[in-house]
């Protein structure tokens, strides 16, 4: 657990380090403190009239809470204060979501998107008055750990040929798509593996204008679709076909089929994380 390394993202995108396996000399996680919960499914049933069988509606899950202890030390009292209130302002929730991001022992990166839920302070016996544990405490409503990278794919429309993007997630859970249509494409329609469909009812006229659908539960820009004339500016939502729905990939090696309208040349860029309900 000790070479574990820990560190936090802001929602400015700063990363700050909470413990560096064995190079930070102010800061050390607990042994074996680092706590979890999260992934328990809770099933609905609903209730039959059949002696042998209920009906299964599905699976939820809760958010994830996880939380461990660093011992925070210093040389004198008035430096541990300064060491405890740069803990406390780079969790700032007012700079928004931001991710907690861990490396275990086998060099394997997981984040977690999350806020700062509670921070509490303890005297450290023996230490006092430059020494304290903190216990840090983040609570996640995506409660699946992340690739710290995105994947992506790519491909371009051939007007109303269907063309189909093979997308490979390697998660445990379908991965919510963030989706770029860069180029000249009308009332664009994508289609996943599973039937959902999303259908733009915008066009790009210019090979430069874009569409960014953020098919993602989390972010400034979730669950929106924006177009951008010339690629430039803040972007003007735009409306969806009646029954479209935010596009996800599952689970293993999947298409995406995308098809527009006469003359659609746009380019498709697919970006994703692969999800996952470990650390290891």
């Amino acid at each position: 657990m000790q070479d574990n390394s820990y560190y936090y993202v802001d929602g400015d995108g700063t990363e700050h380090m909470i413990y560096e396996g064995g190079e930070h000399l102010t800061r050390y996680p607990e042994w074996r403190s680092d706590t979890g919960i999260s992934s328990v499914a809770t099933l609905h049933s609903e209730d039959m009239p059949d002696k042998y069988a209920n009906f299964t509606r599905g699976v939820t899950y809760p958010s994830r809470t996880y939380s461990f202890r660093v011992l925070v030390t210093a040389c004198d009292a008035g430096t541990l204060d300064t060491y405890l209130r740069e803990l406390e302002m780079f969790h700032d929730r007012e700079l928004g979501m931001g991710y907690l991001k861990r490396i275990n022992n086998n060099g394997v990166t997981r984040c977690l998107d999350c806020y700062l839920q509670s921070m509490a302070i303890q005297e450290f016996k023996g230490l006092e008055p430059t020494g304290a544990w903190v216990t840090l405490t983040y609570l996640a409503d995506v409660p699946w750990w992340r690739d710290s990278t995105l994947t992506t794919a790519t491909g371009n429309f051939n007007g109303i040929v269907p063309v189909n993007i093979a997308c490979t997630n390697s998660g445990d859970i379908p991965a919510w798509l963030y989706i770029v249509l860069t180029g000249i494409v009308d009332t664009p329609l994508l289609t996943n593996s599973a039937g959902d469909w999303l259908e733009i009812r915008h066009d790009n006229d210019e090979a430069a204008d874009v569409i960014i659908a953020d098919c993602r539960p989390s972010g400034a820009t979730r669950r929106t679709v924006k177009a951008y004339e010339d690629g430039v500016g803040a972007g003007v939502l735009v409306a969806t076909t009646g029954g479209s729905k935010p596009l996800s990939i599952a689970r293993g090696t999947n298409n995406l089929a995308i098809v527009g309208l006469v003359g659609a040349v746009a380019t498709c860029d697919l970006y994703w994380y692969n999800y996952y309900g470990s650390l290891y």
